[in-house]
């Protein structure tokens, strides 16, 4: 299996995610430049300049046509994914950690750190029509003030990563203080909290039918939840800090990556680091494989739509594409039998 290297990035990767139909592959990075590359080639087909900080998270619409970041220049951006062009700025109070259009794309959400005296929770906001459907946009059109804030005291440390659920009538975040909350958003109460590590969740991420959601932990492992309920349904366990998981949607089959951070590492070698990926079984929990390549921590990792490849980011400033041979994925659709 031999990876497409991007290297279009002079900086730590800190995001990577496809679009719907999985032909193309967006990026961010410490350098302040998304870019968007193709993914039948690798080709970098363009980048979004204009952010003045680290870009931390992207998400893209349904139809590819509109993507959203999340900067540690306190802002997060719209732009238009044909012409590279910012459509629409949202001004936060403090770095914005993660970023999500809503099903049907009506509304964004903003994850804000607490950092500069500022308290760290989710902003919601409403998307025009025009700016949804970019039909005779224009930038006057769209209200940047949010409708909702969604914190309360008793969050310790940041929100990290925060998604939509129950068809956009709640939020799902995580944090520092490793903690699920659920959060309504007409009311902007949490609704339901739950301690998933005793370090941090550093991603969080949906299964493909949106029934479960996966946790990447600091303390080593992986768990995946019921989205409704916050039940417990795995549990994987590995010997580094994860850092992204993901869910095939083809077959029982959870990827996971991480690595010990880029300064505990004290020797050259991929391998001293453990920065493999790893795959698992998702019914019997057992560890069926890696793949190596990157010379630091993977930092995110998605697999693609069609579930026949992933794609990681590393501290490495690489993003790695790969592609399942024939024989992987005949091993794959029979781990069910």
């Amino acid at each position: 299996m031999r990876p497409l290297l991007l290297h279009g990035h002079t900086r730590p990767i800190t995001c990577v995610t496809y679009n719907q139909d999985g032909d193309l592959l967006f990026t961010a990075a410490k350098d302040k430049v998304p870019s968007v590359w193709h993914t039948s080639n690798g080709e970098r087909l363009g980048t979004f300049s204009g952010h003045t900080g680290s870009v931390y998270y992207l998400d893209v619409n349904r139809n590819s046509t509109l993507l959203l970041s999340a900067s540690a220049d306190t802002t997060v951006r719209i732009w238009n994914v044909e012409t590279g062009d910012q459509l629409s700025q949202f001004e936060l109070q403090s770095a914005a950690r993660c970023c999500k259009w809503s099903i049907g794309g009506r509304q964004v959400l903003a994850v804000q750190d607490n950092a500069m005296k500022q308290q760290t929770g989710v902003y919601i906001y409403n998307i025009d029509e025009s700016l949804r459907t970019l039909n005779r946009y224009e930038k006057k059109n769209q209200n940047t003030d949010a409708v909702q804030f969604l914190t309360n005291d008793t969050i310790v440390g940041k929100l990290s990563r925060a998604l939509w659920a129950d068809v956009n009538r709640q939020v799902i975040t995580s944090g520092d203080d490793g903690k699920l909350r659920r959060w309504d958003v007409e009311t902007g109460k949490e609704i339901q909290s739950l301690l998933v590590s005793p370090s941090a969740i550093n991603n969080l991420t949906l299964s493909p039918d949106r029934t479960m959601i996966i946790t990447s932990n600091a303390d080593h492992t992986a768990r995946i939840y019921d989205t409704r309920t916050f039940e417990l349904k795995k549990e994987f366990k590995s010997d580094r800090p994860i850092n992204g998981a993901a869910i095939s949607p083809i077959a029982p089959l959870v990827l996971m990556g991480g690595g010990q951070q880029a300064i505990h590492v004290t020797t050259s070698a991929a391998q001293s680091g453990k920065f493999e990926t790893f795959y698992y079984h998702l019914i019997y929990e057992e560890l069926l494989g890696s793949t190596k390549g990157h010379f630091g921590p993977i930092n995110d990792l998605v697999m693609s739509p069609d579930g026949k490849g992933f794609a990681s980011g590393g501290e490495d400033s690489y993003v790695r594409l790969h592609y399942f041979d024939e024989e992987f994925l005949n091993y794959c659709s029979n781990l069910d039998k």
